[in-house]
């Protein structure tokens, strides 16, 4: 007897420079029959379990913690009642600035290893920035109103940018702007400073080191400045000499127009309101990036995803990526 429909379990988990999760995702699978091939197209996705959000644990600056990620992960799956030998797909992403630890690779095999299968172990930039664009409801939303939409999913290390026309998305850009890129404490004292917050420091003139002391108009200057940058590549070709050192990725190809803009991530968690200080620059960047948002050339409106914009993506999306 010919199978016609197929149900699918379905986990995304997110490594993040600030933050990491997972998701858990149905998918319903059916045979196209007006195809040559009458192969499966997804029917239905839905979200089945969203799991709790930590700090992702780091051993040290360039090292982070293998042993409790997968112990994070075991607990979880034990909450949400699945079996790891029930997952049929899904993604383990590691993104942001947690992509250049030493040992990112091993943790996408660890986890992968004890999770499932997986049709996607690591991420790059354009990848990240398709997967979160598709978590956070942008491209299902550009199709259902016939609009173009840029939507811009801002973590802890990146901001990874795309445009989604008629559910399709036509163009991604990446650039290291992010809220955990520089560490201060409620003491004002720098805890950490990734190399994009060095690049900005000296760009702008700064020489601070870790163990120093960061005034607040210094932090916000820091904060200003990333957002100006963000904005530079999503309203135009990015030409300035510190868009050149902080894009991971080409420019954006532009379209005629853009309907809306969308922003999701952790930082546009703080954009829309939700309280939350977590010893990073943060507050202060979600505060300047709204403070730009007037300038823009269309509505912003309030994505569905945000922070799990990318871990749902990884989860619900991550078949239709890779076919």
């Amino acid at each position: 007897m010919e199978i016609n429909e197929i149900k699918i379990l379905s986990v995304g988990v997110d490594i993040g420079s600030s933050t990491s999760h997972l998701a858990f995702s149905k998918l319903i699978l059916k045979r196209d029959e007006r195809s040559a091939s009458r192969r499966f197209k997804i029917q239905d996705r839905k979200v089945v379990y969203e799991g709790t959000i930590i700090n992702t644990p780091f051993l040290d600056d360039t090292t982070i913690d293998i042993d409790k990620l997968t112990g994070f992960l075991k607990k979880e799956y034990q909450r949400a009642g699945i079996d790891p030998a029930d997952i049929q797909t899904g993604a383990v992403i590691v993104t942001g600035e947690s992509a250049k630890k030493h040992n990112a690779k091993q943790i996408a095999e660890a986890l992968s290893a004890d999770a499932g299968k997986f049709v996607a172990a690591t991420a790059g930039p354009n990848f990240e920035s398709l997967i979160a664009a598709m978590g956070s409801g942008a491209t299902a939303r550009s199709k259902e109103y016939n609009k173009t939409i840029l939507s811009c999913d801002i973590g802890g290390g990146t901001s990874n940018i795309a445009i989604s026309t008629n559910g399709e998305i036509i163009s991604t850009s990446s650039i290291s702007v992010g809220g955990r890129l520089l560490g201060i404490d409620s003491g004002g004292k720098i805890w950490r400073i990734d190399e994009p917050a060095m690049k900005v420091m000296k760009h702008i003139g700064f020489n601070y080191k870790i163990g120093d002391r960061i005034s607040k108009e210094d932090t916000e200057k820091i904060a200003a400045t990333l957002a100006d940058v963000l904005f530079e590549v999503m309203t135009r070709p990015a030409n300035s000499s510190l868009a050149g050192e902080l894009m991971l990725t080409d420019d954006l190809n532009f379209p005629s127009r853009i309907d809306e803009y969308s922003f999701s991530g952790g930082v546009a968690e703080l954009m829309y309101g939700r309280n939350g200080y977590h010893n990073d620059i943060g507050q202060i960047l979600a505060k300047k990036i709204n403070s730009l948002t007037p300038k823009l050339m269309a509505p912003v409106i309030e994505s569905v995803n945000k922070i799990r914009a990318t871990v749902i993506g990884a989860g619900a999306y991550s078949l239709s990526i890779s076919g």
